[in-house]
């Protein structure tokens, strides 16, 4: 039996004999009432023994399962950062190849560089798509580290497509890149030719 309901039977044996006129209990009746309450025995020392088993078992399922959960989360982020390391990689080391390809050209056939310096948009684009994924992970971690689940969710997703949109800058860049080498006009050398 539960305290509050041995302290709710008293109470409802005390008004029922006030009810009956008894305006004092007595002591005798009181004890033998006492002694017909059921009371919980104790646990047995085998039955403690298998509870704080289960206990202890339980306690270390749960700290498995968190140490999981965050080396879990540290690969994502782990993986994330890479990602947009590598991205950023891809669409600038393009455009600095572009680049330094479009001032040697402008050396030598400076009417072909108008060709080749649209190719750089989707490359610059690109990179600073990757920068700009970087600012919104970590405005999305900020979030959810205040609370702000659902707001950091909606910049999680953001930065994922802004990560896949940059992805797609470089493919673009690629693209655009080889049309013009394609299409690429080579004009007359001016540079004497020596023998």
């Amino acid at each position: 039996m539960q305290a509050r309901e041995f302290v709710e039977d008293l109470k409802t044996a005390v008004l029922k004999a006030k009810a009956e006129g008894n305006a004092h209990v007595p002591v005798d009746a009181l004890v033998d009432y006492l002694d017909s309450v059921p009371t919980a025995t104790d646990p047995s020392p085998a039955a403690m023994e298998q509870y704080k088993a289960q206990l202890s078992a339980w306690v270390e399922e749960h700290k498995s399962r968190h140490s999981t959960d965050l080396e879990m989360f540290k690969s994502v982020i782990t993986a994330g950062q890479g990602a947009i390391k590598t991205t950023f990689a891809m669409n600038s080391g393009a455009a600095v190849a572009l680049l330094a390809f479009t001032g040697h050209l402008a050396r030598f056939q400076p009417a072909q560089v108008p060709t080749l310096a649209w190719t750089l948009l989707p490359f610059t684009a690109g990179a600073f798509l990757a920068g700009f994924v970087s600012g919104t992970t970590y405005l999305s971690q900020w979030l959810y580290a205040g609370g702000h689940r659902k707001a950091g969710f909606a910049l999680n997703i953001l930065a994922i497509v802004l990560g896949l949109a940059a992805y797609g800058c470089f493919v673009w860049g690629m693209w655009w890149a080889i049309d013009a080498f394609l299409n690429f006009e080579a004009a007359p050398s001016t540079v004497a030719d020596t023998p």
